[in-house]
């Protein structure tokens, strides 16, 4: 028994054709990233954070200054994140981005690439809205998902993956091949869908879980080691805590809203899936709200080989070309409440 919302059934009906492609001109001129802005933006972010980090503990604990210090470091912390989506997506396309991301924030903020790829289910038909897609859940429009639950289930999170991928590693030849791949499938991936189990690795992606596994907990082991020996205070630690626990807050809302999550995890057709997704229009602060271009989302998941940079520019191209009753004109909100408006109730 099909059970998708009947809004989106609906509006998969009364809409037409999804094509996009005999809208936009020469569209593999958009396909092309431009490396040096992703490097800009990538090092610019992750060294902002780095800065604010710093300045939070050397400001006087507990202070209103530090606080607007630990929020601003959230804010970059947050948009330095986006960058393991892009990695993801065009990282083969930028030589050294990938490794570049785990050297310089991955392995530091216990995020390591091989955690988010099992993004690429978000993207497949037979997957997305189901309970295969790491990034989908049953989110619904009431208080205690807008308020309730998130301030306090993200409270876990920066605990969860500072001892899963900052101490856990070390157990790892421990515990038997039946415990790692238990740790594999259930333990290490970001996800929004605590109900996904990852299939199991390959001999490639094993090697590739150990290595950044590794480095992770090598990380690990350096930071402790300065505030063990007095170098670094050990206020790092909650300054650390208060400013991912932030950024995990920013970034639950920020999903909470680039979906309306209407399939009840359930197959949906292409259609669909884009109209189960969110575009946002209005002013440039929403490219810091939804960074890295997942203000157009709904484009993304059209086009997933788009570089974030060019989204922008394609969505004012589509929109001066499209028919008016064409469905991605469906997708488009105008704020982060007209957005959970929609979610079911």
């Amino acid at each position: 028994m099909v059970t998708i919302h009947p809004q989106l059934i609906e509006k998969d009906e009364r809409t037409t054709n999804l094509d996009l492609s005999k809208y936009i001109p020469n569209i593999n001129t958009y396909l092309n990233p431009r490396p040096t802005i992703y490097w800009l933006d990538f090092i610019g972010s992750v060294f902002a954070t780095n800065l604010f980090i710093y300045i939070s503990v050397k400001t006087t604990s507990f202070s209103p200054l530090q606080l607007i210090f630990i929020i601003a470091a959230a804010i970059f912390l947050y948009r330095s994140t986006g960058f393991i989506h892009e990695a993801v997506h065009v990282g083969k396309q930028i030589s050294f981005f990938p490794i570049a991301f785990n050297i310089l924030f991955g392995f530091v903020h216990k995020l390591p690439l091989y955690s988010y790829h099992p993004h690429k289910y978000h993207h497949h038909t037979k997957t997305y809205g189901t309970r295969n897609d790491p990034e989908y859940e049953l989110l619904k429009g009431t208080a205690r998902y807008l308020i309730f639950i998130p301030f306090f289930s993200q409270m876990a999170f920066p605990l969860l993956f500072l001892v899963r991928f900052g101490f856990f590693p070390i157990l790892l030849p421990f515990i038997g091949k039946k415990g790692r791949n238990y740790v594999y499938r259930f333990a290490s991936t970001a996800v929004l869908n605590l109900q996904f189990q990852r299939p199991l690795p390959d001999k490639k992606e094993r090697t590739e879980w150990y290595q950044q596994d590794a480095a992770c907990f090598f990380y690990n082991c350096i930071f402790f080691y300065f505030m063990a020996s007095g170098y670094w205070p050990w206020k790092v630690l909650y300054v650390w805590y208060g400013i991912t626990y932030l950024a995990s807050l920013f970034n639950f809302y920020r999903t909470l809203s680039v979906h309306n999550y209407y399939s009840n995890f359930e197959n949906t057709n292409f259609k669909q899936q884009i109209l189960d997704t969110n575009t946002y229009e209005g002013s440039c602060v929403l490219g810091w709200l939804y960074p890295i271009g997942t203000r157009f989302h709904a484009l993304h998941h059209l086009f997933p080989q788009i570089p974030y940079h060019n989204l922008a520019k394609m969505h004012r191209l589509v929109l001066s070309n499209l028919p008016d009753n064409h469905p991605y004109r469906e997708t488009i909100v105008s704020s982060f409440i007209s957005a959970t408006e929609r979610l079911p109730h």
